[in-house]
């Protein structure tokens, strides 16, 4: 599938639209023209991208119980594949069928099942306008939520087990019960992508004992998704615009440990908190993409567990 994204402000939508046919009709490859010359932020693109493309190849099909889809995955959000590949090698351990295709290898045939799966697996905010049309088109039901550390993956499974049938013991041999830890009076930040952030936070509280994490993202509001910000997931975020406002918010709440991009970490200076290193592509592009880190389930865990003492 070939996709037109350049911007074109000088054409209108059915100009685009016929160049895209005679694209096709040359080619032999399936087109679409998407006009992009108005999309604020990467964010939008992605949420455009992912609700055009459902709207135009998604087929009725019979359910399958066991089929979950992954949306809303792109390595400017979450990283390198390595991470989406280490949640679906969990997931197909319990006999999940799952349906994921990365923004830069999207596929007809991955787009034309979706259709049929039992649940929708949103792991980022601008996906959340592609299940929200699943939902009301398809009735598939969707939760937001990136399963970082063990509490995250036990939440998962018990997301899963509402709707799938998946034994939650299996969820305990696997090693993905939360620790318990008492709390722990350290204030801690976590910056980033509004939903990793989020449940990134929940993963402070309940594995490490943290009693109060805040959570910030660094992003312009989009007019086209100013639903998705009212989710509930995405409730306790704090939405700030620029680096001046995010210096400003930090040093107000004076946090005893950061999580975020290494970038971060620079603005802020010599003597700032413990800073956990997780990079932003979308942020600090190339700079950090090197950098070994996790979040998913018990890899994730020890992660953090490297840099945070409680």
């Amino acid at each position: 599938m070939a996709i037109m994204g350049t911007p074109v402000p000088a054409l209108t939508g059915v100009d685009i639209d016929s160049m895209a046919t005679k694209l096709s009709r040359r080619t032999g490859l399936t087109t679409l023209a998407l006009p992009m010359e108005r999309f604020e932020t990467y964010y939008s693109g992605v949420y455009n991208m992912l609700l055009t493309l459902g709207k135009h190849f998604l087929e009725r099909r019979e359910k399958k119980i066991n089929q979950v889809n992954i949306i809303g995955y792109t390595p400017l959000s979450l990283g390198k594949e390595i991470h989406l590949t280490k949640l679906i090698d969990e997931l197909e351990k319990f006999g999940l069928e799952i349906n994921c295709s990365p923004l830069e290898k999207i596929d007809m045939a991955t787009y034309k099942k979706m259709s049929a799966a039992a649940l929708n697996l949103v792991v980022s905010h601008e996906g959340v306008g592609f299940a929200q049309y699943m939902k009301n088109e398809y009735s598939i039901p969707y939760v937001m939520h990136v399963p970082v550390g063990l509490w995250g993956m036990q939440r998962l499974y018990q997301d899963l087990a509402e709707i799938v049938d998946i034994p939650l013991g299996n969820a305990s041999e696997q090693h993905y019960v939360p620790t318990g830890k008492p709390k722990f009076r350290k204030r801690a930040v976590v910056i980033g992508e509004p939903l990793f952030a989020s449940c990134t936070a929940s993963c402070l509280r309940n594995d490490f004992g943290l009693d109060y994490v805040k959570t910030t993202s660094l992003i312009k509001i989009d007019r086209r998704m100013q639903k998705v910000y009212q989710e509930k997931a995405l409730a306790d975020v704090h939405l700030l615009e620029d680096e001046e406002a995010l210096v400003q918010w930090i040093d107000i709440i004076q946090p005893d440990i950061i999580v975020g991009d290494p970038l971060y970490q620079r603005l802020l200076g010599e003597g700032s908190p413990q800073y956990v290193p997780i990079p932003h592509v979308g942020l600090s592009g190339p700079m950090y993409s090197g950098t070994h880190y996790e979040f998913i389930g018990k890899r994730g865990y020890d992660y953090l567990a490297s840099f945070i003492e409680v």
